[in-house]
């Protein structure tokens, strides 16, 4: 039986001798997919139009090089057009779901995937959508039912990362398990490792993983994390700047790095992640509380109370309010009660997973102090 390769190079072959011929501009394009020339595939969709109308599979053809090369937006639109017409079509409600997914617009995809039966492969897309809606529990629910005999470590490295942002840490043991080598579950396995105190097995596990996954933001997050458990928060910090700017929107990301650089003595950089964060969501309390501390650092204590009314306001636990209010009670003389409310904020979980300043730092209430 010919390889895929082979099948395609011969097919452009017979258009050398035929170039118009219709059935074979469409598997050629298709053969051009599945071998990822999705710019040739394209280019014989388009030589194809010009002799006769697009058929709706090369109008999903075209989606698809559009999704493979991140026009989203496109891929959608293409999308659109063709299931107005084939609504129940699984093929085309999974590929517009990815499209969704590309521009952010999770409740779509949830939608695509809900109004009918799903395909086979869209489990995978329905969890990342209900993660980043926060769904946590409706996402491990989904988990939980799934054949335990499936063999496909990327999901259960997705569902290990859920499992762990919802503090279901036997789940996301047991889920990071059956994806030993992915990005994801590698990333949990360390995680689960440092938040057990065995820190050294915690950095090999990440730096393995960085070696075999270097894009994974997740990686990026759970080293910096042990560095700075280790002390090295400037390290730290750039470690929490990658992985802020591989997920982009991440507000627990940009303020994680915005506390380890504040950690780390350089207020101008953690303004600055504080700022981002605010710039991303100025209903967040994290980031106006990231700059309260700094204003009071600053020597500017209204501008601190001010910002962390704003962040208490949005979030009574607002690691930055509370410790902001904390030292400013000291510099009041309340030092039990500012004693109290600083511990508070110290306990309080921020970035992804959950993980608090303490957990992740142990000398950080010194400096911070």
């Amino acid at each position: 039986m010919p390889t895929p390769d082979a099948r395609f190079t011969r097919l452009l072959g017979y258009l050398d001798a035929d170039p118009e011929n219709l059935a074979l501009l469409a598997d050629a394009a298709d053969a051009a997919v599945a071998e990822g020339e999705t710019a040739m595939a394209a280019d014989l969709v388009d030589r194809y139009a010009a002799v006769a109308p697009l058929t709706p599979p090369l109008l999903n053809l075209l989606a698809v090089c559009a999704l493979a090369e991140g026009r989203w937006a496109d891929a959608a639109a293409i999308l659109e057009s063709v299931r107005a017409d084939r609504p129940e079509d699984a093929v085309l409600r999974l590929n517009l779901a990815r499209a969704r997914e590309g521009l952010c617009d999770y409740e779509g995809v949830l939608t695509l995937l809900e109004d009918a039966p799903p395909p086979a492969d869209a489990t995978p897309l329905k969890l990342r959508a209900l993660h980043h809606l926060g769904r946590l529990d409706e996402a491990l629910a989904l988990g939980r039912g799934m054949d335990p005999q499936i063999d496909d470590p990327a999901l259960w490295g997705a569902l290990a990362s859920i499992a762990m942002d919802a503090e279901a840490l036997d789940l996301a043991a047991l889920w990071a398990s059956r994806a030993p080598l992915t990005a994801d579950g590698l990333a949990a396995q360390g995680l689960l490792a440092l938040t057990e105190g065995e820190t050294p097995k915690a950095r090999l596990l990440l730096e393995d993983g960085l070696s075999r996954h270097p894009g994974s933001a997740r990686l990026q997050l759970g080293l910096a994390s042990v560095l700075l458990s280790e002390g090295d928060a400037a390290a730290a910090a750039e470690r929490f700047d990658s992985a802020a700017n591989i997920f982009g929107d991440h507000l627990g990301s940009w303020t994680a790095a915005g506390w380890a650089w504040l950690i780390a003595g350089d207020r101008a950089r953690a303004q600055a992640r504080f700022e981002t964060v605010v710039a991303l969501d100025d209903s967040f309390g994290e980031g106006h509380g990231g700059l309260a501390v700094i204003a009071l650092q600053d020597g500017r204590p209204e501008d601190a109370r001010r910002r962390a009314e704003i962040a208490l306001r949005l979030d009574p636990e607002s690691l930055g309010g509370l410790l902001t209010r904390a030292l400013l009670l000291e510099q009041a003389g309340e030092s039990a009660l500012a004693d109290r409310l600083r511990q508070g904020a110290l306990k309080a979980p921020i970035g992804p997973g959950g993980h608090s300043i303490l957990q992740m730092a142990a000398k950080l209430a010194v400096n911070l102090r």
